[in-house]
């Protein structure tokens, strides 16, 4: 049976749903314009499995158990598996809803050239480049800072150091902060 060719809800030149009958399937075989060399599957019925029950107005794709994508009747999207689940988006991709929430059990890795986090005014890294900004500044000012004809600071190198190491952070920071 594996020769015989698939039933499809739509079909076009490299383009199709295929779902293979499972072993075992019962299937109705329907000939071609009626020609016995043009055997194809109609449909796969769902005699002796057990199927996952849904509701009037839902939809459900599962390709076993605990695999599959779910739409409710109040257009609710559900996709599950317990394997990876990859989006390979060519343009842009755009998620707009009242809340997001990610959990991730081991970690989260986020790759992008340039980076905005936060809100539609505020920049959380700007934020922190400013922040470090005004750390340099801080340090920079307590290495010089002398009272009357007092001399600098003991630790005059240490405030220095400290005001380069946050320049030098902030350096790193800003070329990918949008």
């Amino acid at each position: 049976m594996q020769a015989v060719p698939l039933p499809l809800n739509g079909a076009g030149n490299k383009a199709g749903r295929l779902e293979p009958p499972a072993i075992g399937s019962i299937v109705e075989i329907a000939f071609a314009y009626g020609r016995p060399d043009k055997p194809f599957i109609r449909c796969v019925l769902p005699f002796g499995w057990d199927l996952p029950a849904i509701k009037a107005g839902e939809s459900r794709t599962q390709t076993r158990e605990g695999v599959y994508q779910h739409i409710d009747d109040a257009g609710n999207f559900e996709n599950k598996t317990d394997e990876s689940l990859t989006n390979i988006i060519g343009k842009l991709a755009e998620l707009q809803c009242q809340t997001h929430k990610v959990t991730a059990s081991i970690e989260q890795n986020y790759h992008s050239p340039k980076t905005w986090l936060g809100s539609d005014s505020e920049n959380v890294l700007k934020l922190l480049s400013e922040l470090m900004e005004t750390v340099n500044a801080l340090a920079t000012t307590c290495a010089s800072h002398k009272h009357g004809n007092s001399p600098a600071p003991n630790e005059a190198g240490d405030f220095s150091s400290q005001a380069s190491q946050a320049n030098s952070q902030k350096g790193r920071l800003d070329p990918i902060t949008k």
